[in-house]
């Protein structure tokens, strides 16, 4: 069965929103495997858009591409609480790895506890909050 972008509209609702604001939004989600589920969801609805502008003309700027593509998504945990961040993405000029720098991970393998439901609310971001990324 082939998904269409009616199967995800949720999915567009908050993509939208994303695209809309200055920076992106937050979803808070009580269990961090919610979180990375519907991350995941969010994703299948961004291939389902780039399929669906496959019946554009070849020559199209958005031929088998989506409007979406500009945005990244990532589970954080923020004070305790775990959020979905869909964010404008944002890169900066490549570099030349030099000797001497090394990478870091900002990554804890602490476990989040598990709960149940999402929370139904999302939030725009506009300030930077410190976060650690799940």
């Amino acid at each position: 069965m082939v998904d269409t972008t009616a199967d995800y509209a949720d999915c567009f609702e908050d993509l939208e929103a994303a695209l809309q604001s200055k920076r992106g939004i937050r979803i808070p989600f009580t269990a961090s495997g919610d979180a990375i589920q519907y991350r995941l969801k969010l994703y299948r609805a961004r291939k389902s858009d780039r399929y669906a502008n496959l019946e554009l003309p070849p020559s199209h700027i958005l031929y088998s591409k989506s409007v979406y593509d500009k945005l990244v998504m990532r589970v954080f945990e923020v004070e305790g609480e775990t959020f979905l961040y869909i964010e404008h993405h944002t890169r900066g000029v490549a570099e030349e790895i030099k000797d001497g720098i090394e990478r870091s991970s900002e990554r804890d393998s602490s476990p989040v506890p598990r709960e149940e439901a999402r929370v139904k609310t999302r939030e725009i971001i506009t300030e930077e909050i410190p976060r650690r990324r799940l």
